[in-house]
């Protein structure tokens, strides 16, 4: 599966909004990366690989499996979308796994490389703080929507009545 790096980062936000030079000086250190369908990139609970994984071509499927076993998607990956970035950031284990719907093609950017990025590169920086935080929302307005609108603010609404195991996601120090 042959990719065209470059193009493949110049056309995939944040990526996108660096210039060429600052692009061509990233490509090096870049991996490309094959799965064939069904391969997993990596599983819920395992350490963190301490790359950014942008999809090339293909689609990856985002899953969560539960205390009973059961794997459910619970979204898509296509070319120029990203995935691995909570454990990245975080250091922790991934929150879920991700397989190849289809044959694909990731590069795998370095955590060393985006903290270069995010450093030197303001508008790079923005995008990760906005995604980051439309996914605290989100899942917020899940949590929400799960609960009676008669149970906000009393004792008994659901983060309330489960263990802090099921609602963390790493062990509580």
């Amino acid at each position: 599966m042959e990719v065209d790096v470059l193009e493949v980062l110049k056309s995939s936000p944040p990526f996108s909004a660096l210039g060429e030079e600052v692009l061509a000086g990233l490509v090096p250190h870049l991996e490309v990366r094959v799965y064939p369908r069904g391969a997993y990139a990596f599983r819920q609970g395992q350490k963190g690989l301490g790359v950014l994984f942008l999809v090339a071509s293909g689609t990856a499927e985002v899953t969560v499996t539960d205390e009973h076993h059961r794997e459910t998607v619970v979204g898509y990956r296509r070319r120029g979308d990203f995935f691995g970035e909570t454990a990245l950031f975080t250091g922790r284990t991934y929150g879920g796994s991700v397989r190849a719907a289809e044959d694909m093609a990731c590069l795998l950017i370095p955590q060393r490389k985006v903290e270069e990025l995010i450093a030197g590169h303001p508008e790079f920086a923005s995008f990760f703080t906005a995604l980051l935080s439309e996914r605290l929302r989100l899942l917020y307005a899940e949590a929400v929507a799960r609960q009676p609108y008669e149970a906000y603010g009393a004792a008994e609404s659901t983060p309330f009545r489960k263990r802090v195991s099921e609602i963390m996601t790493w062990s509580p120090v």
